[in-house]
C-alpha cells in the first residue's frame, strides 16, 4: 500500500513537495483555494481538490479535479 498523504496548499512548496511525493510513488490529495494551482497539481496528484481549508468545521468543496 501506498503512503498517503494530504498537502494543504499549493504554494511554491506544496507544489513542490506533491510532485516530489507522487514521483516517489505516495498517493497525494492536494487542497488549495487557487483554481490554478489545483489545475497544475491535478496533473502529478492521485486527487486535487479546490476549497477553502481554513474553514474545516464549515469546509465546502468548491471542485474537484
Amino acid at each position: 500500500m501506498a503512503n498517503q498523504i494530504l498537502i494543504i496548499g499549493l504554494g511554491q512548496f506544496g507544489l513542490s513537495l506533491s510532485r516530489t511525493l507522487a514521483e516517489r510513488g505516495a498517493e497525494v490529495l492536494a487542497v488549495d483555494q487557487d483554481r490554478k494551482r489545483v489545475d497544475e497539481a491535478a496533473n502529478f496528484v492521485t486527487e486535487a481538490i479546490a476549497m477553502d481549508a481554513t474553514k474545516i468545521g464549515r469546509a465546502s468543496c468548491r471542485e474537484r479535479v
